[in-house]
């Protein structure tokens, strides 16, 4: 491997960070020819840092995994997920072995590595083929998945009756007076209780239709429009396979019925958000899916009430950690949360009819 022949740009702040000397370190494990620039790359989690990196060889991205929660077997699991259903055709960006002994995990002073193959592609932009492409790459990924046979350690993690969820919601108070002393407490307040009476009522709803019931394989976990790359004429590929854990697929589909249907959120105020989902993205996307393969009844009737459950979760367990939601005052982004609760709640039949 050559030596860094170009620049090496500096993070963005509130992320963390690749030293020079670990790069160097890293790098010299990998067989990537003469490199000509290394980028930061912030995308994803904050805590798992990422490089752009160009060299004669082509692109790639290096990934520090999150020590808090990525032990070498829960990456091994992750792995076999994304190897397996690359090896059934689903399109994903390639994992790059090792000098050497060709393992795509790299154990370094107590740190642990990936190396992909950078894959180009354009952002979402809220169409409704987009969305329909996300939903036929699901179904593709869920069937792939039905095989999958997968090593390692499982995450441990669920989105039906989420206890992270649950004690997120009883941290906000704290963490939100601790960030902003000066917060609406009221407004807080209330918005919680909202966020509760939902969360337990999607709850008791899905148990109700049947969730304990239904078959469980391997999921993605994050299926959302920063894990699918498009391409004018190639196939989705899927990224991050992070969350991947086991559950039933209707939790991927619950979620993707979320992140691929949300109306733009420009305003910077969250009470001017537009409330509710995309009625025509909700089709596409179903139409992408069902393309491919169809839900059960069982299925449908309990994705709304997963929806909900997804939401309060990703709302809640970035705020009882940091007291904001991305910067954005807490509670004015909890009454926007609570409002989308109120309109999947209000017109769950009409999605579980779709």
């Amino acid at each position: 491997m050559g030596a860094p022949t170009g620049e090496f740009s500096q993070p963005a702040a509130g992320w963390d960070r690749f030293h020079s000397k670990e790069i160097a370190k890293v790098l010299s494990h990998f067989d990537l020819g003469v490199i000509a620039t290394i980028r930061e790359y912030h995308r994803g989690s904050r805590r798992a840092p990422k490089l752009r990196i160009r060299s004669d060889r082509g692109e790639f991205l290096l990934k520090r995994r999150s020590t808090e929660r990525d032990s070498a077997e829960r990456v091994r699991f992750c792995q076999s997920i994304q190897k397996h259903v690359a090896s059934c055709g689903v399109s994903t960006a390639e994992l790059i072995p090792t000098r050497g002994n060709a393992d795509t995990l790299l154990e370094l002073d107590g740190r642990r590595y990936e190396l992909f193959r950078f894959v180009e592609g354009v952002r979402y932009t809220r169409t409704e083929a987009q969305a329909q492409e996300a939903g036929f790459a699901l179904a593709q990924l869920h069937a792939a998945l039905t095989t999958c046979r997968a090593v390692g350690q499982m995450p441990d993690a669920r989105i039906h009756h989420n206890q992270h969820a649950h004690a997120a919601l009883s941290r906000i108070p704290e963490a939100v007076a601790y960030a902003n002393p000066n917060f609406d407490r009221t407004m807080l307040m209330q918005a919680l209780d909202r966020l509760r009476g939902r969360l337990e009522m999607a709850e008791h709803k899905a148990a109700k239709c049947g969730y304990d019931s239904l078959a469980q394989q391997p999921i993605h976990g994050d299926w959302h429009p920063g894990n699918t790359i498009f391409r004018a004429t190639d196939p989705v590929t899927v990224i991050d396979f992070d969350s991947a854990r086991q559950e039933p697929r209707a939790v991927d589909i619950a979620n993707g019925f979320v992140q691929f249907t949300l109306r733009s959120r420009a305003a910077a105020d969250p009470l001017e958000w537009p409330v509710g989902l995309d009625p025509e993205r909700i089709q596409a996307f179903a139409r992408g899916y069902t393309a491919h393969t169809r839900w059960t009844a069982e299925e449908a009737a309990i994705i709304p009430w997963l929806m909900i459950e997804a939401i309060v979760g990703e709302a809640s367990v970035p705020i009882a950690r940091e007291g904001s939601f991305a910067g954005i005052s807490a509670e004015r982004v909890l009454v926007a949360v609570a409002n989308l609760l109120d309109w999947i709640g209000d017109r769950s039949r009409a999605i579980a009819g779709i």
